[in-house]
């Protein structure tokens, strides 16, 4: 049974990808509709550090308040200002990263190898009818190649490298079906799921991004290697 804040889940999905912030729809079994902040989410061994996010809860029925909680989700706050920098010898990637975690309500991350950026280097604030998020200056150094990635962790902490090889995960549950088509495999759990996080491997075939359902205590995944 997955739990949020230490309180029952009806049903949760949380979708992990190889690159960006996670995120979770959840239905408390009973109760008010909680409170935005920090957030710890439980599905079976695998725990998730969030956030339940302001302005997005509700009653979905009588008594089945629903949240959703991300990871990082300072990220996704609109940029405040414009970036400007001007260096002879260029611009650090250090500086930059240290600017926007600021921006995004003090995100927490780990420092990737320091990168010079061009000797100007700035980016435009939001605006009315340009909105502008944190995370796209995130893709903007993607683009560069100044990151070779983002991605947030379960402990929440943002990382600037690909999702570690934590070997197979074959052994963690069983597949019900594939679509190999699409990519996919239909995988039921018992008491495990994060030997199915991103940079493990499933039949030989590594995931990319993962899916976790969990209805009723019914726990299963949705397991990409696309």
């Amino acid at each position: 049974m997955s739990t949020l804040r230490g309180q029952r889940v009806a049903r949760a999905e949380l979708h992990i990808p190889r690159a960006g912030a996670w995120r979770a729809d959840v239905t408390l079994e009973r109760g008010a509709v909680m409170a935005p902040g920090p957030a710890t989410l439980v599905i079976a061994d695998l725990t998730m550090q969030g956030t339940v996010l302001p302005g997005r809860g509700g009653l979905d029925g009588p008594e089945q308040p629903s949240v959703v909680v991300a990871g990082g989700a300072g990220w996704d706050m609109l940029l405040a200002r414009d970036g400007k920098y001007s260096s002879p010898g260029g611009v650090r990637l250090s500086t930059v990263l240290r600017d926007l975690a600021a921006l995004a309500g003090d995100e927490p991350y780990d420092a990737p190898a320091e990168v010079l950026l061009p000797q100007g280097y700035e980016w435009t604030a939001s605006a009315l009818g340009a909105p502008r998020q944190v995370r796209d200056v995130l893709a903007e150094l993607m683009r560069r190649r100044a990151i070779l990635t983002w991605r947030v962790t379960p402990s929440g902490r943002t990382q600037f490298d690909a999702w570690p090889s934590i070997g197979a995960a074959d052994s963690a549950g069983r597949i019900t079906s594939r679509n190999l088509g699409r990519g996919v495999r239909y995988v039921g759990l018992d008491t495990r799921a994060a030997g199915f996080l991103p940079g493990s491997r499933l039949e030989g075939a590594a995931v990319r991004r993962v899916i976790f359902l969990d209805t009723g205590g019914a726990l299963t995944a949705e397991v990409w290697s696309r």
